[in-house]
């Protein structure tokens, strides 16, 4: 299942972000969540998707709304890659 994220939020420690994510063939809402972690090949950190993701929402301002009741310490925006990935494929790195 192709998604885009549409807006992004990340905690104070910079180690947890959370994306909302909009389907493209019926413009429902998803949030997922990601996590900076060392992976086994890399140096450096990495965002690595916590697979599942949320329910379906019918708003973006819905999403965002169980996003931040379910993760209240997300609290600042963040910039976010706008190119479409897989949701059903997880976990798996994003390095942006």
């Amino acid at each position: 299942m192709k998604v885009r994220t549409v807006y992004a939020l990340r905690n104070t420690a910079n180690d947890l972000r959370g994306r909302i994510c909009k389907r493209r063939n019926d413009d429902r809402y998803y949030f997922s969540i990601d996590r900076l972690k060392y992976c086994d090949d890399l140096p450096e950190k990495v965002w690595e998707n916590d697979y599942p993701p949320s329910g379906l929402y019918a708003s973006r301002p819905e999403a965002k709304a169980a996003l931040v009741a379910e993760y209240p310490e997300l609290v600042i925006e963040c910039d976010f890659d706008r190119s479409a990935f897989d949701l059903d494929i997880g976990p798996q790195p994003d390095i942006y």
